[in-house]
């Protein structure tokens, strides 16, 4: 399959929604955190992505908006543009496949800078959420996306083992990255 294409100028509008599934990610809404977050503070042009690995994460604890949930489930990934160029996406969650209800909200410069390329209610609770993981512990993100979706933070692959699920990775991919802690230690 093609990658996602980045590009052009931002979306006018399109809200998207969960469609009611407890699979979603992210529902439509903008939504905070509690007082004090550092990582709220930090503007969005000055957080750095190029240090989180490619991979799910699901950043937790998002101030609910009108029903919505209080997590949001990001995918960051490389892709290929139009041009065959590689090019790092952000996407959302937005329905109940883990697979496939990715929305891509912006991109990932070389210099690891955001570049929205959406600018619906979704992607600013993505926007939330990026703030959170940018300044946060990525193991509790990826162990909190395995929890709510039983699949690999690294590949994406359903996970069946119940210790797999409690490291937040599968078998082959800890033998490759066995930096993920366990969440019940």
């Amino acid at each position: 399959p093609k990658g996602d294409r980045g590009g052009g100028p931002p979306s006018g509008g399109g809200v998207g929604d969960a469609r009611g599934s407890p699979g979603g990610g992210c529902a439509a809404g903008v939504g905070g955190y509690a007082a004090g977050s550092m990582a709220l503070r930090a503007p969005l042009s000055s957080l750095d992505l190029n240090g989180i690995p490619d991979g799910w994460y699901t950043v937790e604890g998002l101030a609910p908006n009108e029903g919505s949930r209080t997590w949001c489930t990001l995918r960051l990934r490389e892709r290929t543009d139009r041009a065959g160029r590689p090019v790092r996406m952000l996407a959302v969650l937005r329905g109940p496949d883990n697979e496939t209800d990715y929305l891509p909200v912006a991109r990932v410069s070389p210099a690891g800078e955001v570049i929205w390329i959406r600018a619906d209610r979704g992607a600013a609770r993505a926007r939330d959420a990026v703030r959170v993981l940018a300044g946060g512990d990525l193991d509790l993100h990826r162990q909190a996306y395995a929890l709510r979706s039983r699949r690999c933070a690294r590949c994406g692959r359903r996970l069946t083992v119940p210790e797999s699920v409690r490291r937040g990775i599968g078998p082959e991919c800890y033998k490759i990255d066995s930096t993920m802690g366990d969440i019940t230690s």
